[in-house]
């Protein structure tokens, strides 16, 4: 026995049980609305211009990945700091570390547009004005 190893009851066995899963890759298909869009920069509208799911292979224990679920992948873009026009992000995803994505990080194509200007009733003077626009009152 090494030192600093003891044996309480020499007599004793111990039974050492090995699971042995199989590693298996499963398909997943992200909707566009399981897409969580973040950091829409202001004054600007998104729109999705593909329609097409976005089809993915994780890779991973058998038992973990019957229990994964799109919604836990957590799918998302971040469109901070991007500007006007036709845009292509790669797809966003959270994995456990005992999981490997195993496809190609789908890139989700969108387009950025100036959102219109909402007109509000200015009740001060009855006219129309911008959503922007700072109304001043005096007393």
């Amino acid at each position: 026995v090494p030192e600093g190893v003891y044996i309480y009851e020499p007599a004793a066995m111990t039974a050492l049980n090995i699971d042995i899963q199989p590693i298996i890759t499963s398909s997943y298909i992200i909707e566009q609305a399981d897409i969580n869009v973040k950091q829409i920069p202001e004054g600007l509208q998104f729109q999705f211009i593909d329609e097409e799911p976005y089809a993915i292979s994780v890779k991973g224990i058998y038992l973990e990945l019957a229990e994964l679920d799109v919604e836990d992948m957590l799918p998302s873009i971040n469109l901070d700091d991007l500007q006007v026009g036709d845009q292509t992000v790669e797809l966003q995803l959270t994995l456990p570390n005992t999981l490997e994505l195993s496809s190609e990080i789908p890139k989700v194509r969108f387009d950025l547009t100036e959102a219109p200007v909402e007109e509000v009733i200015d009740t001060t003077t009855g006219g129309t004005r911008g959503a922007n626009t700072t109304i001043q009152t005096t007393e």
